[in-house]
């Protein structure tokens, strides 16, 4: 790709949450809407700016929240907010109140540490359902 192609900022559009100050962002912005030929660029469309552009971590579905993850959503065109990230974490999207003035990074790096709720409760129930647990002598 050509350095002076830049698919996603040519039509005018918004990075949105990305710090003007990070060119590198917005490059793995460029680079993952550019990956694909303007067709095939359906949305929704994901791209986890943390990473490295090597590693391909865009498209369609949402890669592993780590504690540095910042996803980019192309249709909303920005980051993705604190309490958004939650719910892809598996929280109820109306029941996530955070104490005002608490950073938003600090909620962003907790989610990162957290594991992802459906996957834990599938774990917990196929430990308490296991047919020689020691709860069923």
């Amino acid at each position: 790709m050509p350095n002076s192609y830049c698919p996603w900022k040519e039509t005018g559009r918004s990075y949105g949450g990305v710090p003007p100050t990070s060119l590198r962002m917005r490059d793995v912005v460029e680079v993952a809407w550019g990956s694909r030929r303007p067709k095939d660029r359906h949305l929704p469309f994901y791209a986890d700016l943390s990473q490295c552009v090597s590693r391909r971590v865009w498209g369609s579905q949402i890669s592993t929240l780590a504690t540095s993850a910042r996803i980019f959503d192309f249709r909303k065109q920005r980051l993705l907010k604190f309490k958004e990230v939650l719910v892809l974490q598996g929280y109820a999207p109306g029941l996530i109140n955070m104490p005002r003035g608490f950073p938003e990074g600090h909620v962003l790096q907790a989610a990162g540490q957290g594991m992802f709720l459906p996957s834990l409760s599938k774990i917990m129930i196929s430990v308490f359902l296991m047919e020689h647990a020691p709860w069923w002598n």
